[in-house]
């Protein structure tokens, strides 16, 4: 940012003659100098504003590309700006969630249970599941992500990324298009999405 500020204020110097040519002012002076650095310093204040914002931007919010919304499928993944082929769109670790026995759940009001194996489906292929830290707090946006068939006749649109965990856009997407992916592409045989998917979602 301090290269293109000096760039600017070059461009802006370099070109005072130009200026001068095309409004010819009186012989150099000391209001001549106050004029140019009041030119120089209309163009650098707002690439010095932006700079200074750029530098206190929280990380990761120009990475934002959806947020949960009504969909064709119901509540579902919205896309809030043209996506790019290829980018992520969200993170599949439920970060703020912890493994416990999966019969340690059973004792839950059945809607509770399912809601919590719906939201927070992670199991580790040895029994445990995941459970929220703080369910108000702590929802996963994958979560919001439905599923729609490879055999579909337009398909999923995005993919899974198993090197990064990630649900990435298997294409360009538009702005108020529904992001969705294929459960049996991802998910593991043993997890509650991926049979809700199996079954036609029919218990």
């Amino acid at each position: 940012l301090m290269a293109l500020l000096l760039a600017v204020a070059a461009v802006v110097l370099g070109n005072l003659p130009a200026l001068h040519a095309l409004a010819p002012l009186p012989a150099f002076s000391h209001v001549d100098a106050r004029v140019q650095l009041a030119a120089a310093g209309a163009v650098l204040a707002p690439v010095a504003a932006f700079a200074a914002a750029s530098s206190i931007q929280p990380k990761r919010l120009r990475d934002i590309y959806v947020r949960p919304g009504v969909g064709k499928y119901g509540v579902g993944l919205i896309c809030i700006r043209p996506v790019p082929a290829g980018q992520t769109i969200c993170q599949c670790e439920a970060k703020h969630a912890y493994f416990v026995p999966r019969l340690a759940l059973l004792t839950l009001p059945g809607p509770v249970r399912k809601t919590i194996h719906e939201l927070f489906d992670g199991f580790d292929g040895l029994g445990n599941c995941l459970v929220p830290t703080d369910y108000e707090q702590s929802m996963p946006i994958i979560s919001f992500l439905n599923h729609c068939s490879t055999g579909d006749r337009l398909g999923p649109n995005c993919v899974y990324n198993p090197e990064e965990n990630t649900i990435e856009a298997a294409r360009r997407l538009r702005a108020g298009e529904e992001c969705t992916v294929d459960y049996l592409n991802y998910q593991e045989p043993t997890s509650y999405t991926y049979r809700q998917a199996k079954s036609g979602f029919k218990w």
